[in-house]
């Protein structure tokens, strides 16, 4: 199963791509949509987590919501430093993004990105 990481901070990357990883999956990573949307070109992840806050024209949020406008079946994360995530949840959740994670929790963050990946493995699993 393959990840796609959209985040602009470096030490999170790292962070994740350990996590990620050490749990068997490929894990590319870019620091903005443009280069999202190129990376989509040649690879259809299971899995696309993105910040909401990113350089460039659009949002984490904008970017995730037409990624499953054009594949439901992708499981999307938007992480944030910035969003009220309780809000978040009620406003985005099933708009685009399966699932919003607040980055002032790291650990919190972490244990959630790795239950996803779980779920998202178990189902590709059980798929006939």
């Amino acid at each position: 199963m393959s990840a796609l990481l959209v985040e602009d901070d470096d030490d999170l990357c790292t962070s994740l791509k350990r996590l990620v990883v050490e749990c068997g999956l490929d894990l590319r990573i870019v620091h903005d949509t443009n280069e999202a949307r190129v990376a989509l070109q040649t690879a259809k992840p299971r899995l696309v987590i993105a910040d909401y806050d990113l350089p460039g024209v659009d949002t984490g949020l904008a970017f995730l919501t037409a990624l499953k406008t054009e594949d439901p079946s992708v499981t999307t994360v938007l992480i944030s430093g910035s969003l009220d995530v309780v809000d978040a949840r009620r406003d985005h959740t099933g708009r685009g993004v399966d699932l919003v994670l607040s980055k002032s929790d790291g650990v919190l963050m972490a244990r959630t990105v790795l239950a996803e990946i779980r779920r998202v493995a178990a189902l590709d699993r059980s798929a006939p």
